[in-house]
């Protein structure tokens, strides 16, 4: 895996990506840093934000040892570390999401979340649009109630 400078700025979600993928790898701080050549406390400093800009050297060999592309781990590719398309869920929850200028929190992500796979999902004909109307009508109340 390769990584040139110009993609060195990473995503605010970068710490929690980082951490995600090396929990789903199932490594502890020491693992990776056997693995990757990086000590586990400057990992440690990237998964809570203390860090923020690696160098491409410590990307690659981070994404090396996690079998992750490192510009899915900084969040300029939205795949997940098989190449694959990623869920709209993970996409949400990886990501900063801003709305009228402030950064949406967990809960509000999941609220919003939860309205779009609830219109995605229902049959909306005849016989379920009042019922499909009211799930939709309470799930907006409940994103309401977060903002």
């Amino acid at each position: 895996m390769t990584l040139d400078n110009s993609h060195r700025m990473v995503s605010d979600e970068f710490g929690k990506m980082l951490k995600k993928f090396r929990e789903e790898s199932g490594m502890s701080l020491q693992g990776l840093a056997n693995k990757s050549g990086v000590t586990a406390s400057y990992i440690h400093r990237l998964e809570t934000g203390e860090r923020r800009r690696p160098g491409t050297f410590i990307l690659e060999g981070i994404g090396n040892a996690l079998n992750v592309d490192p510009a899915i781990l900084i969040g300029i590719d939205y795949r997940n570390r098989n190449g694959e398309e990623i869920e709209l869920g993970e996409l949400i929850f990886s990501n900063k999401v801003v709305y009228r200028g402030g950064v949406l929190d967990a809960e509000t992500k999941d609220a919003l979340l939860n309205i779009m796979e609830i219109s995605l999902e229902s049959k909306w004909n005849s016989h379920t649009m009042l019922s499909d109307l009211n799930e939709l009508g309470e799930a907006i109340n409940l994103l309401k109630e977060t903002l």
